[in-house]
């Protein structure tokens, strides 16, 4: 059974994964469908589930400030803005449900926007972790106010419901067959009551167990996944943008990134394990017709022009041996390699690289950046100069971080050369490990202040055959005093 079966919600196996990875994340969720399709039941039972605070809006009768409560005039008076909240606010809910956003007026539209993308109102943050929005299909909802582009961009989630007519006949039997808490009422709640609560509370238990399984394996499947999914998905956006004229914005981009990872996490944590990288592929196309906004405004998204795209995808993996390899590497080490050595122009070859750089981990993504930057200021380098320019500022930038490390003496290109000379008493790895480890440990903390030192000189170790990092003729620049002896 599935775990929204548990919740007494049935019929929504296709698209239960989806849901509960935008759980797992907390990015918006907008659920389209037409009146009567349990948008709102789902909601709640996953909030009930949950065992959090549920507010549900209606953006299609009360104005915006109706949900704040009532303005204090001390506060006011005092030159700052702070309301009494009433039962119905949501400043103090972990869960905000806005039904019918598409019969909200254009300036509440615009109020929500704030709220949804940064849980705030008016600048002060408030508590929701989990915002969903519903909108209503249906011609007698034609002639209302357009659903405005810039709000539906806010939903990393965009998913149309199952309908009934739509649904398997064992599906649509469940369905007959359920019922919601609302259903019935006098029955339950007056003739028969049986300590329902209770069980409504244990529902929800496997839910939160599940959640917190894939919260825990999410770093590892970003670790295992990263430069492969960057690779990946900067490839799908330009043939999206070619193929099916389909512009994906950098905040889209990254929103889809996040529900590729959090969907395998969920799949991990319910035991469908997933091979990574090899189902990056399926991943991504699981996801994206439920992560563009094209839905909600009216714009489904072509499934013929969707299958070419991917197609187009699998052919460019293919036909590209340097990328499809870097795609299907796990190694961060070997994947800078493979771009280095890639046959692709400087400009080309140089946004490769950045992105394998910016899909890995902040320590390790330091730790290559201190050992890359000899073979980047060593004459002949393989390099191309745009990627050894943007390593000697990225250099710059977390150096900025490393404790008793002075940023102004770090003023051009010579300087560098000349920290870069041989020092053949000391060892180089153990000091780039330092290095790190002095910018990423808390201040006085020697215990994780010697983790991190570790844990930079295996992945160092690990790297180094791999890049051949030429260090007879170059050394990092100077970082604090390494320790004496290795632990």
């Amino acid at each position: 059974m599935g775990m929204l079966n548990e919740l007494g919600l049935v019929g929504w196996d296709e698209i239960e994964d989806f849901i509960l990875a935008s759980l797992l994340t907390g990015d918006g969720l907008l659920l389209v469908g037409p009146r009567g399709a349990a948008k709102t039941y789902c909601a709640s039972r996953v909030a009930e589930g949950l065992g959090v605070r549920f507010q549900k809006l209606d953006a299609s009768k009360a104005e915006f400030e109706d949900y704040l409560g009532f303005p204090n005039p001390k506060a006011l008076a005092e030159g700052r803005f702070e309301c009494v909240t009433t039962p119905t606010s949501i400043q103090d809910k972990e869960f905000l449900f806005v039904d019918e956003i598409n019969r909200a007026k254009p300036q509440t539209q615009n109020k929500l926007l704030e709220v949804v993308y940064s849980r705030q109102v008016m600048g002060l943050p408030i508590k929701a972790k989990w915002i969903w929005g519903a909108m209503n299909l249906g011609d007698e909802y034609a002639g209302l106010e357009p659903l405005d582009a810039a709000f539906a961009g806010r939903f990393a989630w965009v998913i149309p419901v199952p309908e009934a007519d739509g649904m398997e006949e064992e599906s649509l039997k469940s369905v007959i067959l359920s019922e919601g808490p609302e259903d019935a009422a006098a029955l339950k709640r007056h003739w028969r009551a049986d300590g329902a609560g209770a069980a409504a509370r244990d529902r929800g238990l496997r839910l939160r167990e599940v959640l917190a399984r894939a919260a825990s394996f999410y770093p590892e499947t970003e670790k295992l996944a990263n430069g492969a999914l960057g690779a990946m998905i900067a490839c799908l956006a330009k043939i999206l943008g070619a193929s099916a004229k389909l512009r994906l914005d950098g905040r889209r981009l990254s929103m889809l990134r996040r529900n590729v990872l959090s969907l395998l996490s969920v799949r991990r944590a319910l035991g469908r394990q997933d091979a990574i990288p090899e189902d990056l592929f399926w991943a991504v196309k699981r996801v994206l017709p439920y992560s563009l906004e094209g839905a909600a405004l009216g714009k489904p998204l072509d499934l013929l022009k969707f299958r070419v795209a991917f197609e187009d995808l699998r052919e460019a993996l293919r036909g590209s041996d340097a990328l499809y390899r870097i795609v299907c590497e796990t190694s961060l080490a070997q994947r800078v390699k493979l771009a280095a050595s890639a046959d692709l122009s400087p400009a080309e070859k140089a946004r490769l690289l950045s992105d394998v750089l910016d899909e890995a981990p902040p320590f390790e993504r330091h730790l290559l950046v201190c050992a890359l930057l000899p073979i980047a200021l060593k004459r002949g380098s393989p390099l191309p100069l745009p990627f050894r320019m943007s390593l000697i500022e990225r250099w710059k930038s977390q150096m900025i971080q490393s404790r008793d490390f002075n940023i102004e003496d770090a003023a051009s290109l010579d300087q560098f050369s000349g920290w870069l000379k041989v020092h053949r008493d000391r060892q180089p790895l153990m000091q780039i490990a330092w290095s790190a480890a002095c910018a990423f440990a808390p201040a006085d903390d020697d215990k994780a202040l010697r983790g991190y030192f570790g844990q930079g000189l295996r992945f160092l170790r690990a790297c180094r055959k791999t890049l051949r990092v030429i260090y007879e003729t170059a050394a990092v620049p100077d970082a604090p005093a390494a320790p004496a002896e290795a632990s």
